[in-house]
């Protein structure tokens, strides 16, 4: 009798143990998307926010959370904070997890203080002007009373505690406490009248310390927090695009350099460049970088090829081993082909289909 309540409990414990093993393995993820509802003209009147949720990267449901009018989602990139929030460019930010709107924002989003975990929002209305803090953890929004640098419009430094703003030909930077530094103004940026643009310099930064830049089109530096400067590379016969040569930085890392003539790959430890032929999408993907409107972009997992699509290269968003992209399955773009998402995965090596329908956006991946 003990040998076979011994036997059932060893018995019991190799289920449990295969059971948690087996839930270990799956790959459980979701995509957020963005749909635009239209009304009985076909007019786009909301945005729906909606979550497909994948298993080893096959879609097994999808799950609608909020369909609104006050919020737009397209206007620009969105993004996912805590695996739970979409925060908009605005600062809205909207509860995966609720499907409710926690804050309906007036201003625009500095960034995410990391610190506190709270969206810090910056608002200029008639009725209200100041830099706000929408804690994500408490849900409290309160102005921040000492605000520092995050009240200056510019770009934060990868940790967070320097502002660097553009203004004519000069680039200023801000400390935490607000106080300013003139890097140096003889940063040029090329380009046609018609575009605002001329008027401030492009550049990103490095790392905490260092910015990348130009001091006239194609002569590319390095200046650092104190404002001294170092050339890094020169690309001659550089053709100015109407907002002028612009440097950014894509998902998968890389500094790019567009021009009027195409885009250039830049390797700062190298001081080099050269033609942009593959754009990282990050997590070991990349894509094609010359639109091809008749055959499509190709798309590589690893360096090797999975497939080739006609899609919106502006439109993707890469997980470990998942991607999604916007496609258009007849037409092109401009001629108003319908629109959905294709996701694969290595989980499974196949493509999965959403839509045809109007996409808004594709705000991205959550790990589940």
């Amino acid at each position: 009798m003990i040998s076979r309540v011994r036997f059932l409990a060893l018995l019991c414990l190799q289920f449990v143990a295969f059971a948690c093993a087996l839930g270990a393995a799956e790959h459980r993820t979701s995509l957020v998307l963005v749909e635009f509802g239209a009304d009985s003209h076909g007019v786009a009147r909301t945005q729906t926010l909606v979550r497909y949720h994948f298993r080893n990267g096959a879609l097994v449901n999808k799950e609608e959370l909020l369909t609104t009018s006050e919020i737009r989602f397209d206007l620009d990139r969105n993004q996912i904070v805590d695996s739970r929030y979409v925060v908009t460019i605005w600062g809205d930010v909207v509860d995966l997890t609720t499907g409710k709107i926690a804050l309906k924002s007036k201003g625009e989003l500095v960034g995410i203080d990391k610190k506190s975990n709270a969206a810090v929002i910056r608002v200029d209305r008639t009725d209200d002007r100041g830099t706000y803090s929408f804690s994500l953890d408490t849900k409290q929004y309160e102005p921040l009373r000492k605000p520092g640098n995050w009240a200056v419009p510019g770009t934060r430094s990868p940790n967070g505690k320097l502002v660097a703003a553009g203004n004519f030909t000069g680039i200023t930077l801000y400390r935490p406490d607000g106080k300013s530094f003139l890097l140096g103004n003889e940063f040029l940026r090329g380009g046609t009248a018609e575009c605002n643009s001329l008027l401030s310099p492009t550049f990103l930064w490095l790392d905490d310390e260092h910015l990348l830049t130009q001091r006239g089109d194609g002569n590319l530096v390095i200046v650092d927090d104190k404002g001294k400067v170092e050339p890094l590379v020169t690309i001659p016969g550089v053709e100015p695009q109407p907002c002028g040569p612009e440097v950014r930085r894509n998902d998968g890392g890389q500094i790019i350099y567009s021009e009027g003539r195409g885009d250039w790959l830049l390797d700062v430890d190298k001081r080099s460049f050269e033609k942009l032929i593959w754009e990282s999408q990050g997590n070991g993907f990349d894509m094609e970088h010359e639109r091809n409107d008749n055959e499509g972009q190709s798309i590589r997992y690893k360096g090797a090829q999975i497939d080739r699509w006609p899609c919106d290269i502006f439109q993707v968003s890469t997980a470990p081993g998942l991607i999604a992209v916007k496609y258009r399955h007849e037409g092109s773009l401009l001629s108003g082909g319908s629109q959905g998402v294709r996701v694969w995965s290595a989980d499974n090596g196949e493509w999965t289909t959403i839509g045809p329908a109007c996409i808004a956006a594709i705000v991205g991946w959550v790990e589940e």
